[in-house]
């Protein structure tokens, strides 16, 4: 075949022939920051962080971005933890109706859920990658089985799903959620995602999801504090269509706060950090300042408060 067949073929395309990525906004400064611009379709996000960090919730969030911007978009969730029931999605105040639940016994069963659905849905979530290695492992007999067979039937499955979306006119976006283990002789608390390398080889973008502290406030007594959200670190450990190693941080509300009913992402925070980052806001030491009103507090804590009950 020739160079003039291949490009009317369309299996050569110019570059200026090309269009820009797709994006879902996430609505939040920090996570849109660190996606750079949002969610993309026809990316596959590797989502990875300790035992209840927070990426089921990440991934509901999504579910309902997209329900909002969407209005017949639907998602397909292959639960395979049995991590999604309908208490958690009715908090969300997600459109039922519009989400197709699986939880397939087989690893035959999951494959074709996951690739079948990318064809029919807007949104694919795994949860998580890490069952699907378990589940080519428990199909294979002591007899018959082999070092990392899990991982090397996660990276096949992964080779399919890169070339289904490269042929797909309006592809999904894809959220892969794996847990971690720690890299034992290596310096620190560093962790990896279950699925070995061919994971973090064939994910677009991966966003490393860290605990860094509690958002608590007084209770009606004054007496104690009670817990209501939970401050998270979302690094980008890869990003193959924005800079990567971009962290950011942002605040997940479990509890209601103010007029923010949850589960939500608490803006006051983002407003705060991102004053800080642009200029907005001045620190110095533990005095920050808004030169253009004239106010100043001591304290992060006053200022938030500032924020918090005075917009």
């Amino acid at each position: 075949m020739t160079w003039e067949q291949l490009i009317k073929k369309g299996l050569v395309k110019r570059a200026s022939e090309l269009t820009t990525l797709k994006r879902l906004p996430s609505h939040n400064i920090s996570v849109d920051y660190v996606l750079g611009g949002g969610w993309v379709f026809g990316g596959i996000h590797l989502l990875s962080g300790i035992e209840g960090v927070g990426k089921s919730s990440l991934a509901m969030s999504v579910c309902q971005r997209l329900q909002q911007d969407y209005p017949d978009a639907l998602t397909l969730v292959v639960d395979l933890e049995r991590a999604w029931f309908i208490e958690r999605l009715m908090e969300w105040n997600l459109d039922l109706n519009r989400i197709n639940l699986a939880r397939p016994s087989t690893l035959e069963e999951a494959y074709d859920l996951i690739l079948s659905g990318m064809e029919h849905c807007a949104l694919v979530v795994v949860d998580s990658v890490g069952a699907i290695a378990g589940m080519a492992e428990a199909d294979t007999s002591v007899k018959e089985r082999q070092y990392a067979v899990g991982v090397r039937e996660l990276n096949a499955f992964l080779r399919r799903m890169v070339s289904i979306l490269n042929r797909l006119p309006n592809p999904p976006i894809i959220l892969l959620l794996s847990q971690v283990r720690a890299v034992i002789g290596h310096p620190g608390n560093d962790y990896a995602p279950l699925g070995g390398h061919g994971l973090r080889h064939y994910a677009h973008i991966w966003l490393e999801m860290r605990h860094r502290g509690r958002l608590m406030i007084e209770t009606a007594k004054g007496e104690d504090k009670e817990v209501v959200g939970f401050l998270l670190s979302i690094t980008s450990r890869k990003n193959k269509t924005a800079p990567s190693h971009r962290t950011a941080e942002a605040v997940l509300l479990i509890k209601p706060f103010k007029t923010l009913k949850p589960p939500a992402w608490d803006y006051y925070f983002d407003l705060l950090t991102w004053g800080l980052r642009v200029g907005v806001i001045r620190q110095s030491g533990s005095w920050f300042e808004v030169p253009e009103i004239g106010l100043r507090w001591q304290g992060k804590e006053q200022i938030y408060n500032c924020l918090l009950y005075t917009s």
